[in-house]
């Protein structure tokens, strides 16, 4: 089975369904369709430089039973020892060079550290916001974290 379900954000508001690419006539523009089964047609929304967040589902659900889509948010909740509630965003990508979807676990998370999402089956993780929406939730790169201790050195 092929994926064909996207989303896309299109004047402010998530728009859900299949993407289309027209190639007619000289004319290419790229559509997001959903399907209207009364009408037996489809609303087409223009994919254009004013929509953001064009993203593919991982066919995935998670605990509440959403459907995952690259570049969402998965939310787990730990408790340390002192019963302090410790909550972390791990955002979902695909890495090319193994084929599957994976959650980026790496600290600045610059896909250092793809774990697959197969080894996350069962957990408690849940959508909780996009890349797209919550970037904020995306750890800022502190510029002296990436040196080297041989930077600065005269040799």
């Amino acid at each position: 089975m092929i994926n064909t379900h996207y989303r896309a954000k299109s004047n402010g508001l998530w728009v859900f369904g299949d993407l289309y690419n027209n190639c007619d006539r000289g004319v290419n523009q790229n559509f997001i369709v959903r399907d209207n089964e009364e009408l037996g047609t489809g609303d087409h929304i223009l994919i254009d430089s004013y929509t953001t967040g064009i993203s593919i589902c991982t066919m995935v659900s998670d605990r509440a039973g959403n459907l995952i889509y690259e570049g969402d948010f998965l939310r787990d909740e730990e408790t340390d020892e002192e019963g302090n509630k410790i909550v972390s965003y791990y955002p979902v990508v695909y890495n090319k060079d193994t084929g599957c979807w994976c959650i980026d676990n790496s600290y600045y998370k610059n896909n250092s550290n793809l774990v697959p999402m197969i080894d996350y089956f069962g957990s408690d993780m849940q959508v909780d916001g996009n890349i797209f929406d919550n970037p904020e939730r995306l750890p800022k790169i502190n510029y002296d974290d990436n040196k080297s201790p041989s930077d600065g050195l005269p040799f």
